[in-house]
């Protein structure tokens, strides 16, 4: 009987739980206190990067208090005699006007959470004035290269903004994300390997771009332009305003654009018979008018109703000029390409709080339409007689797509739960028109004459389980997704030809984390992916440079899925080491293709790669050295063995890729009115598919000016030893050929923004139970 009073006495008792915002992110630094019945504190402590925290107590009677700047607090009174889960404790947004103190939170630029990467842009100075290829460009583990996104040491990504996947490629893409100043993006998410509620699309993971949010009870807006200049001149011209009130919160923003960049691309060809040069100069003019409006109301206290809308009109155009030599011949191609873009995306939502427990739902309707009509025309003149060709070929493409999904969080004692499902409907036409000009006049060429038609159904449900076990937690899910895609092509001469595709697949996924202190943080993730063909990849027709060069998409191409397995460790939440596997099975890529006989060279995409990767990533935040100075370092290593199932290209190519990155913020002044950023990266020469690529690397220097809580200026120096130009080699039917890229990428760039109206959140001083936990952060 002592023995069992002994025990009941002195047991000590876990009490264990998650804290999250409503958006389902863990809240990092929440403060957990516990109090007895005389309101006396027993116990405190703080949520680690996951929102998860531990308490031991003996049994008793308590009061549990959750608290974070700029949520409400969370209480509950609670009666122990055994280890608890309080599984997932949902903080709401607190909307009360706080006044007389100013908030200044101090942000790192670059944040390492267990699942992503996260790039605060409002905190990085060399994206002042730029748009959303700027910030990508400086986001760690992102590389950029002519508009192609990529993560280092692997390909593909998927694209996102504000959650919601962008079914954009290539030049689309590419359009579309220069509409977006950076002004209005909040940070940057890289998720490597995302869980189940994420849509499988996206090879090697996500990229989720957050767009800048309400401050609560206030009305403020800004103006801002900003000046560009490289080998030609580029301007932009923007403002938004931003309200909330209530139970009112909105938000428009208006962005225009107007200039010129330039690009030079250089070739050789090594037939058997002699070397052909290819030289391509292009002048590229963009102008386009870009809006966002967001709409959010408080139906009640439990449930948020409201939209979104992105628009983007923009006409774009292009000067080219191609010029090929060979022993004999020389080939001239002068190129007039212009194109009327119209971009609409609609989001429509509600979220509910289903209990006081955490359970939430939330439905999401999503619509784009995205409208693309162009016209090329070609003047091609050679040194023989009688052979200048004149074409024209105008062109469409027209995308609706349509997304409902419903999601569900649902924290129980014993483990958290969340369940969804989504539906998508995609509609694509494409074609083309080639007209060829004969005796002044152009007669439409029946044989380059097409219409593609393609439509994609995926219905997809997800499930997670996540569980914590004192200093464990493991996450399992999985996610269905069934797919029917139909594409048709419509041919004046050939008639139509149609291909049909129906199938279904598991994406599973795993999360294992084990903090055995506050320091060290170990995880484990495993995570399946697919990769499907973009629209163009898909249209079999041909898109012609000059007579003798064209590319051309496969209807029969096929979707091909990725197995990725990470290894982390996080030392003091700033040295972090990654591990990483990644295989490709049957991927795709885009083959070039050079003919003997006739000096043809055309580009297709086929599915003929299988890849294997292995690469380790170190980062690590240095601080300490001088009060004025912080540097983000970041090392990339990684070994491929590609092997191609087509005989007319290399069977197999090994290599190491080498990938380093600093990035330096100072303070000029000690008031930090004058603040810069110095940032360098270095990629090694390697391997990329069946390409071997040559070492690139680039210099860039931004400076910021406040001089006053209105008025920001800024100048960036962008790639200032104009090194930033990739050079590629290959080889194929025993033919090599090596390309050199030169874009405008070495430029200067002017910026100014003016605040104005409410842009300060006040509050009374507030005493928070960690003031001196709090000072050994950073």
């Amino acid at each position: 009987m002592v023995l069992l009073f002994t025990y009941s006495t002195y047991a000590q008792i876990e009490l264990r739980g998650t804290v999250k915002d409503s958006s389902n992110v863990a809240i990092e630094f929440a403060n957990v206190v516990l109090t007895n019945q005389k309101n006396e504190i027993v116990k405190g402590t703080i949520t680690n990067e996951n929102g998860i925290f531990s308490i031991t107590v003996k049994e008793g009677r308590y009061k549990l208090s959750i608290s974070f700047l700029g949520y409400k607090d969370w209480l509950k009174e609670i009666s122990i005699d055994d280890s608890y889960d309080f599984g997932v404790v949902i903080l709401e947004e607190s909307k009360n006007n706080l006044d007389e103190v100013v908030i200044k939170g101090e942000k790192r630029i670059i944040e390492k959470k267990v699942d992503r990467l996260i790039f605060n842009v409002s905190k990085s100075i060399s994206i002042d004035g730029g748009n959303a290829i700027d910030a990508l460009k400086y986001t760690p583990l992102l590389k950029v290269n002519d508009g192609e996104l990529s993560l280092i040491g692997k390909s593909g990504l998927g694209v996102m903004v504000d959650n919601r996947i962008i079914k954009l490629s290539g030049d689309d893409l590419t359009d579309f994300l220069q509409s977006l100043p950076s002004e209005n993006i909040d940070k940057i998410e890289v998720i490597t390997n995302p869980p189940a509620e994420y849509d499988a699309e996206g090879n090697s993971g996500l990229v989720n771009i957050i767009l800048k949010k309400n401050t609560n009870d206030s009305f403020s807006g800004f103006i801002r332009s900003t000046y560009q200049k490289s080998q030609y001149s580029k301007g932009y011209l923007g403002g938004g305003f931003n309200f909330q009130k209530n139970k009112i919160s909105m938000s428009l923003n208006v962005n225009s654009g107007l200039g010129t960049v330039g690009s030079r691309e250089e070739e050789n060809i090594f037939y058997n018979q002699g070397i052909t040069n290819i030289n391509e100069d292009s002048k590229n003019k963009s102008k386009f008018l870009s809006s966002r409006l967001e709409f959010n109301y408080d139906f009640s206290p439990k449930t948020d109703i409201g939209f979104g809308y992105l628009s983007n009109y923009s006409n774009p155009t292009s000067l080219e000029e191609n010029n090929s030599s060979s022993l004999n011949e020389l080939t001239s191609t002068e190129s007039d390409y212009k194109k009327d873009i119209e971009y609409h995306s609609l989001n429509v939502f509600l979220k509910s709080k289903l209990d006081t427990l955490g359970k939430i739902m939330k439905v999401d309707f999503n619509y784009l339409n995205y409208d693309n009509e162009s016209e090329k025309l070609n003047k091609t003149s050679t040194n023989q007689v009688n052979t200048d060709i004149t074409e024209r070929f105008n062109s469409t493409q027209k995308i609706n797509f349509f997304t409902a999904s419903a999601d569900f969080t649902l924290p129980y004692k014993f483990l958290n739960m969340s369940v969804g499902t989504k539906l998508s409907f995609i509609e694509t036409n494409s074609g083309i028109k080639t007209f060829s000009k004969t005796n002044d006049s152009f007669m439409l060429d029946t044989n380059r004459t097409n219409d593609f038609k393609y439509n994609e159904d995926i219905q997809a449900l997800y499930l997670n389980f996540q569980k914590n076990l004192g200093k464990w937690s493991l996450k399992l899910g999985t996610r269905l997704e069934l797919t029917q895609t139909k594409g048709t092509s419509i041919s004046l001469k050939q008639g139509n030809t149609t291909n049909e595709n129906n199938f279904s697949q598991l994406f599973p996924s795993a999360y294992v984390t084990y903090s055995p202190s506050e320091k060290n943080n170990y995880s484990l993730s495993y995570g399946k992916r697919v990769k499907r063909p973009n629209y163009s990849q898909l249209n079999p027709f041909r898109w012609y440079s000059n007579p003798f060069i064209y590319s051309e998409g496969n209807p029969f191409l096929r979707p091909y899925f990725i197995d990725n397995l990470e290894f982390s460790h996080s030392l003091k939440n700033n040295l972090n080491t990654t591990l990483y596997y990644s295989q490709t099975n049957n991927g795709s890529d885009q083959l070039t293709i050079v003919e003997n006989s006739n000096n043809l060279r055309y580009t297709i995409w086929e599915n003929f790669v299988n890849s294997y990767s292995l690469g380790l990533t170190e980062s690590y935040t240095l601080k300490g050295i001088a009060s004025w100075l912080s540097s983000y370092l970041q090392f990339n290593i990684n070994y491929s063995k590609i092997n191609s199932s087509i005989t007319n290209t290399i069977d197999s190519q090994t290599g190491f890729n080498y990938y380093f990155q600093i990035n330096n913020s100072f303070q000029v002044t000690s008031n930090k009115q004058l603040s810069g950023e110095l940032n360098f990266w270095y990629s090694s020469s390697g391997v990329d598919g069946v390409y071997f690529l040559s070492d690139i690397y680039n210099l860039d220097l931004g400076l910021r000016y406040n001089l006053n809580e209105k008025w920001l200026f800024s100048v960036n120096f962008q790639d200032i030893l104009n090194s930033n130009n990739l050079g590629l080699r290959s080889e194929t039917n025993g033919i090599s050929f090596n390309r050199q890229l030169e874009y405008d990428r070495q430029r200067i760039r002017f910026s100014v923004r003016y605040k104005f109206g409410n842009n300060k959140v006040k509050i009374k001083k507030v005493s928070f139970g960690n003031d001196s936990e709090r000072d050994r952060l950073d």
